[in-house]
């Protein structure tokens, strides 16, 4: 199934604003939803997978930013070429604001432990708060945006699994 996906994204959704973007995303985020599977626990990789989702979603259209001035040129039909950079940053905007909103339920709602709560508030919501100031401010440095996203990625993955150790 995700050869074949991939396959459609390249020959045809890579081309489609957002459409791309909705299946990087929702491949990245499936794979913990597999991983639950296999270990017996599919509900288990729920969570993981709405909060993979999510910034992977937010990181591919900050790339989609960065990328505009290629993008143009080569006249691929991202976000930020159809609707605007702006338009775009009001998105990004949301799913940021979602992503924060949504970060402490896992342990009011799921049982992931007190240092979960701690780590993904000081770790993770403040440098979401920064980026959200940053992305809406005369800031263009879309590519460090981009990296701190991918380092949120992957330190937000190692505090769920603290969450529930």
């Amino acid at each position: 199934m995700t050869a074949s996906l991939l396959f459609i994204y390249s020959s045809k959704l890579k081309r489609i604003p957002l459409a791309g973007n909705l299946l990087v995303a929702f491949l990245t985020g499936f794979v913990f939803i597999y991983a639950g599977i296999a270990a017996g626990n599919a509900a288990g990789g729920i969570i993981p997978f709405f909060f993979a989702f999510l910034i992977n979603l937010t990181r591919e259209l900050v790339k989609d930013i960065e990328d505009y001035e290629g993008d143009s040129v080569n006249k691929i039909k991202t976000l930020p070429i159809v609707k605007g950079i702006s338009f775009t940053k009001k998105i990004i905007s949301v799913l940021i604001l979602l992503l924060i909103i949504s970060s402490p339920l896992p342990f009011f709602f799921f049982n992931y432990n007190f240092e979960f709560l701690l780590l993904i508030l000081f770790l993770i919501d403040i440098p979401l708060v920064n980026i959200l100031i940053r992305l809406n401010s005369d800031y263009s440095d879309y590519r460090k945006l981009s990296l701190q996203l991918k380092i949120l990625m992957i330190l937000g993955l190692g505090i769920l699994i603290i969450g529930v150790l």
